[in-house]
């Protein structure tokens, strides 16, 4: 007599959903809390299918995403990754501002100590 047990695997359909529902969620908090009216106005997508997009996990097209990227600043490696930069870099939608100041200063500090070292090897040639 034969095994007919059954094996259940989850469906490419099941990956395919949790994908789309994780890149909504990265997507709302890319918008940071406009409503999806001015996301609507913003990105010219119609506001049923934003709501569409952002709530429901249905298939994500590649434009829009590239409207959030390009209209709301938000970091495209992260929206279709979930994944800070490869290189480990924050993008700049996701600093504080005393973070940037910070760094701002760090390297202007770094281009003067440049020009000083640069000026006194050329003067002692």
């Amino acid at each position: 007599m034969e095994n007919n047990k059954l094996d259940f695997k989850p469906s490419l359909y099941d990956d395919r959903k949790i994908r789309e529902l994780n890149m909504a969620d990265r997507l709302t908090k890319a918008i940071n809390g406009q409503s999806i009216r001015f996301v609507s106005d913003t990105t010219g997508y119609h506001p049923e299918t934003v709501r569409r997009y952002l709530q429901s996990g249905s298939t994500i097209p590649a434009d829009f995403v590239g409207q959030v990227v390009n209209k709301f600043e938000a970091g495209s490696h992260y929206l279709l990754t979930g994944e800070q930069d490869a290189s480990g870099a924050l993008e700049l939608g996701q600093l504080s501002t005393a973070n940037l100041i910070n760094e701002l200063g760090r390297r202007l500090s770094m281009i003067e100590d440049c020009a000083v070292g640069s000026v006194l090897v050329h003067k002692m040639q």
